[in-house]
């Protein structure tokens, strides 16, 4: 295990830099991302991926290194760095931060394609212009839940690398395989032109229950924006709409929501 290096001033060259990753511009541009907190810092070293930095809150240093000594004497390979608490507060934009910040790459099991074909035996889930970092980071946390395989993304969805998302998903993120398409409404073409069947989760006049529509584990559902819902071509290419039949004085269940119930009854579906 490498010595700790201590940064006091907020000036520090590789202080600014890792700050820079809150944005999603700087996320591109070094291909790196920030994560809050021990679970994600375990969650990273289980998943392989490449950690470049560990930032510790020097008030919180000797409740945090005690829980993570084994698994840095493991990693030798990472940079820990101890920094003055107004120096951490520059990585972070959690409140109540647990004093642990890691900075870390990209996923190579996440990808950017104009559309994406699926394979066999990968469980789908579309999601097209999710806006909210809290609902996406959900809605993959009930993917890996409810066994989906890979996240098909609109690119105008929300970053997946957002601390917010990474929060909300609590590790799910790293353990999914995740595609950010440019054309939804090809991919949907393509999933249609391999057998598969793609459910536009709306209510829209010709839509049916989700009771029947005899999902199979094979369908492809798209969950869209939150206040918008799908747009209107994405929607015409799909086989077909779905709803999921609430109580009439309810006007809707939001996208994390409805996604959670789709992707459980897809899980108990039988083919």
């Amino acid at each position: 295990m490498q010595a700790f290096e201590n940064v006091t001033g907020k000036n520090n060259p590789e202080l600014i830099r890792a700050a820079s990753l809150k944005d999603k511009k700087y996320r591109r541009k070094y291909g790196a991302f920030l994560a809050d907190g021990i679970k994600l810092f375990l969650e990273l070293c289980e998943s392989g991926i490449e950690i470049c930095n560990v930032w510790i809150n020097e008030n919180a240093k000797d409740r945090i290194l005690p829980k993570i000594e084994d698994v840095l004497k493991k990693r030798g390979d990472i940079s820990v760095r101890i920094a003055a608490p107004s120096a951490f507060l520059k990585l972070t934009d959690e409140e109540a931060s647990e004093g642990i910040v890691c900075e870390a790459r990209f996923s190579p099991r996440h990808t950017h394609a104009e559309l994406y074909s699926p394979k066999e035996g990968e469980r789908v889930l579309m999601l097209a212009s999710l806006r909210d970092p809290g609902n996406l980071g959900t809605v993959a946390r009930s993917a890996l839940a409810f066994n989906i395989t890979r996240l098909i993304l609109s690119s105008d969805c929300v970053d997946i690398y957002s601390q917010k998302t990474l929060r909300a998903a609590m590790g799910a993120i790293f353990k999914l395989d995740i595609t950010v398409v440019d054309d939804m409404e090809k991919t949907a073409l393509e999933c249609i032109g391999l057998g598969r069947r793609v459910f536009a989760a709306e209510l829209r006049d010709n839509a049916v229950s989700l009771l029947d529509a005899d999902v199979k584990k094979s369908d492809v559902f798209i969950i869209g924006n939150e206040g918008h819902g799908i747009p209107e071509s994405l929607s015409a290419v799909s086989s077909h709409s779905v709803y999921i039949p609430i109580n009439e004085q309810s006007e809707s269940l939001n996208a994390a929501a409805a996604a959670s119930v789709l992707l459980w009854h897809q899980s108990i579906a039988e083919g």
